[in-house]
């Protein structure tokens, strides 16, 4: 067991043998939650912004999207018509 103590602006350093055996990287995203009485720190999981899966999550421009929904992103809808991105023409 590890212990460590909370710096004053509240960060706790993960033990380096921990990063090494979970391949945690400086500058890699990290999960926090609370419950139970435990701390659970985990790597982050992208999420699609569109279905909130997690499986075949790439980031495109800062955001996530799986695979299903990046190929249904150019399919035509129900009324034959692309969906506008909201975008004026000229």
């Amino acid at each position: 067991m590890n212990t460590k103590k909370v710096t004053r602006a509240g960060a706790v350093s993960i033990p380096v043998g921990i990063r090494r055996e979970m391949n945690i990287q400086a500058g890699d995203a990290l999960d926090v939650e609370a419950g139970g009485g435990f701390i659970l720190v985990r790597p982050h999981l992208p999420r699609c912004v569109f279905c909130s899966g997690t499986e075949d999550v790439a980031l495109y421009m800062g955001k996530g999207i799986c695979r299903l929904c990046a190929g249904n992103a150019g399919k035509e809808h129900g009324n034959g018509k692309q969906e506008d991105a909201g975008r004026k023409r000229d």
